[in-house]
């Protein structure tokens, strides 16, 4: 089992898997979230040629080795309903400081979720989200917050680097302040798969994060993910935003961040943040969690992939394989078939969902059980004695016990027309 983090050079859906060469919005405060997994994992002396990259959109289709996945990212829902938020089973999540906009998850979602659990929260109103539905979480920050402290050099960090500011700003920074500024942006317009200015994103990202680390004396900043890392580094920041977006709850315990109508009351000569002790309490929480998770399940996964990565040949569904032999041969798609089950079993269910899939148009009609009262898609169960009442119907014996009593009481009616059995090598009768 592999150690995995989510790709730095890869679009999203549309350009990645349709091939159509899309241009959006790229805010490089993505891949800064990217990067802290990775400080993370060198923090644990994780190497990364033992790192796996995975991309976003290809969570849920991953079809590599098995692996263990922090995550510090935005949770969308479902991707719009295209898929479930349930990743690829070679995906073992860690969830250690996500957001989210909303739990409108489906009930198999949240179970999904609940089996990960405790979820690392981003910020305080996804830590309520998920306390609401009784699913266990924690408020643990954004992990770009514990990108190690820099060694400063006053001689060579002397710049004022201004990211993304207001405009509603500008008439309130101190002229003194704008002898050695430099204008920057985490945001830039493109396709993702190409370069930013002749450099790859990660590339990109890296230098970004570099310049700062160098050359900041002071930054002034609206961006979250502009703001935490300097932060970290032990860069005096200023954050300033006309309004602030609930994302920016956990860091406002470390920075007294600014919004539009408190702007006269920034102090422009912000001393550097120190946290050391709890930067350590998060990273070695997280690197004990991602140990813990990868000690669960290393040996499990270990005998499975030894099983699994063989020559395989084409088997069959031994339970479907009459009813597929019955319908195939004397069912028309077009034709609205009619079928009854007897006994309600897993095997039920199979059989159900294959003619679902395959006869649209065939119709359940009834479902028989000789002891129970069951209601199956909304039919509720009759007794044996009720089956010559449906002459017309296809009977259907999907357990062991059924189909034996079953092969007895066709073979001597002589009403019942058709039957299949999903146990032995019959599937088919004319009286």
């Amino acid at each position: 089992m592999r150690y995995a983090n989510l790709d730095h050079f890869r679009g999203n859906v549309y350009t990645s898997k349709k091939g159509i060469k899309s241009e959006r919005v790229i805010n490089i405060g993505d891949y800064m979230q990217i990067l802290a997994v990775d400080n993370l994992y060198r923090h644990m002396g994780i190497k990364e040629e033992e790192i796996i990259r995975i991309e976003y959109y290809d969570l849920d289709s991953y079809e590599g080795e098995y692996v263990i996945l922090p995550l510090n990212f935005i949770l969308f829902n479902s991707d719009y309903g295209k898929r479930q938020l349930r990743f690829s089973p070679k995906i073992i999540p860690v969830f250690i400081g996500i957001s989210c906009i909303s739990l409108n998850f489906s009930q198999e979602e949240l179970e999904y979720l609940r089996q990960y659990a405790p979820i690392g929260c981003r910020d305080e109103y996804t830590l309520n989200l998920f306390r609401q539905v009784n699913i266990p979480a924690y408020l643990n920050g954004c992990l770009t917050a514990t990108f190690p402290k820099r060694e400063f050099n006053p001689e060579k960090m002397n710049k004022v680097f201004l990211v993304d500011i207001p405009k509603s700003l500008y008439n309130y920074i101190p002229k003194d302040l704008l002898n050695n500024v430099e204008y920057l942006t985490h945001q830039y317009y493109g396709n993702i798969d190409n370069s930013i200015e002749g450099i790859k994103i990660d590339k990109f990202t890296k230098n970004r994060l570099n310049k700062y680390k160098e050359e900041a004396a002071l930054v002034v900043t609206s961006r979250l993910h502009c703001a935490s890392p300097c932060m970290a580094m032990g860069i005096p920041v200023i954050f300033v935003k006309d309004k602030f977006s609930y994302t920016f709850s956990w860091i406002e315990k470390l920075i007294d961040f600014k919004s539009e109508q408190e702007y006269e009351e920034i102090n422009w000569n912000p001393a550097s943040i120190n946290f050391e002790d709890m930067k350590k309490c998060i990273l070695e929480t997280s690197a004990k969690r991602i140990k813990e998770t990868y000690s669960k399940y290393n040996e499990l996964y270990m005998i499975s992939s030894f099983y699994e990565n063989r020559d395989k040949k084409e088997y069959v569904l031994f339970y479907t394989e009459n009813i597929k032999k019955h319908a195939d041969k004397y069912w028309n798609k077009k034709e609205n078939i009619k079928y009854a089950f007897w006994g309600v079993t897993q095997i039920t269910d199979l059989v159900y969902e294959y003619i679902l899939k395959n006869f649209p148009n065939a119709q359940l009609v009834a479902v028989f059980d000789k002891y129970r009262d069951i209601n199956f898609h909304g039919l509720v169960s009759e007794r044996l004695d009720q089956i010559d009442n449906y002459n017309e119907v296809c009977i259907i014996a999907t357990g062991n016990s059924s189909c034996i009593e079953a092969r007895e009481l066709f073979r001597n009616s002589r009403n019942q027309k058709y039957y299949c059995l999903c146990f032995g090598n019959e599937y088919k009768i004319i009286k």
